[in-house]
């Protein structure tokens, strides 16, 4: 098991974010987390990226405890997220955005120096799309040059498992199609991905297995097939259920 979340709680005052959720990613695969508003999934990603280190339970990363661990040393792991508002570095190029996951990502086959990060974020922006807008200010892009960059910069740290919080969120159908394609390339290099998306014929394309959690709780985990067809899990999924 490449990531393994074991009866994970998260408490905010008298709000309980995650009660004893448990479930885990193999190598190479995609699962999805799905819910409403409110249900824990960017709870459950900033615990596991180490952006939310005050919980109870445990997360492992390849074989390694990363409970309480700092965000930048479980990205030298090999653990890396996008951020579903998408906020890029003001001043900087595309290129000089995705240079910096390059320098400070995982320690294995680390760049040595500037030059050789930028060659290979010139090759991540190639593989997103985006080396025509190389040069352009980040602040420039529009909204789905915006994600393509967050996810080129992820990438570029050279992750084991990327997690992906509503990557595809605000786009049009054609960008929405062209953002799966994106997914599946990703994985057949081989990089895990856990994904927090809403619209379910995403999740019905990419999704290997789908984990729903309403209120903090995991109310299903299983085939994306299975879960899909599952009426509970459904209601669940677009907010239906009492």
């Amino acid at each position: 098991m490449l990531l393994d979340v074991q009866d994970v709680s998260v408490q905010f005052g008298g709000l309980r974010a995650l009660n004893g959720v448990s479930f885990g990613v193999q190598e190479g695969e995609i699962v999805g987390l799905v819910g409403p508003n409110g249900a824990g999934k960017s709870t459950m990603v900033n615990a596991v990226s180490g952006a939310l280190g005050r919980h109870r339970g445990r997360i492992s990363f390849a074989s390694h405890d990363i409970s309480g661990l700092a965000p930048s040393r479980i990205a030298e792991m090999g653990l890396v997220r996008t951020f579903q508002l998408v906020q890029p570095f003001r001043g900087l190029t595309a290129i000089e955005c995705v240079t910096l996951g390059a320098l400070y990502g995982s320690g294995t086959d680390r760049p040595t120096g500037v030059p050789a990060a930028r060659r290979l974020a010139e090759q991540v922006l190639a593989f997103a799309g985006l080396s025509a807008a190389a040069g352009l200010a980040c602040d420039t892009l529009n909204a789905s040059q915006r994600r393509r960059l967050e996810i080129a910069r992820a990438l570029a740290a050279r992750p084991k498992l990327i997690l992906l919080d509503e990557c595809l969120s605000g786009l049009n159908s054609s960008e929405i199609d062209q953002g799966i394609t994106l997914v599946r390339a990703i994985r057949e290099r081989g990089i895990a991905i856990l994904i927090i998306e809403h619209m379910v014929r995403v999740m019905a394309t990419l999704a290997d297995r789908i984990v729903v959690l309403d209120r903090g709780e995991k109310i299903a985990d299983g085939p994306a097939a299975e879960v899909l067809t599952d009426r509970r899990a459904l209601g669940i999924y677009f907010g239906t259920t009492a």
